[in-house]
């Protein structure tokens, strides 16, 4: 399985999460493949990384980033 290459007509679940961080150090003290580890978006509105699931489906995790007005 490919990595870092996403496979044409792969599915990704993308979910919304609340406490990133604490959920991407749970998936890697637990040995799960980290596809893209985390990091903030190209806007810094949001946190996210992708792992493979143990069906390895591919998994997106992003949480996003108060913003001040």
């Amino acid at each position: 399985m490919d990595s870092i290459k996403a496979v044409h007509g792969e599915t990704t679940m993308v979910h919304r999460v609340q406490n990133i961080k604490k959920i991407y150090k749970s998936l890697v003290d637990n040995g799960i493949q980290i596809v893209t580890p985390l990091s903030p978006s190209a806007t810094g509105r949001s946190m996210s990384f992708s792992a493979f699931d143990p069906n390895g489906i591919r998994v997106e995790m992003y949480e996003m980033i108060p913003q001040e007005n």
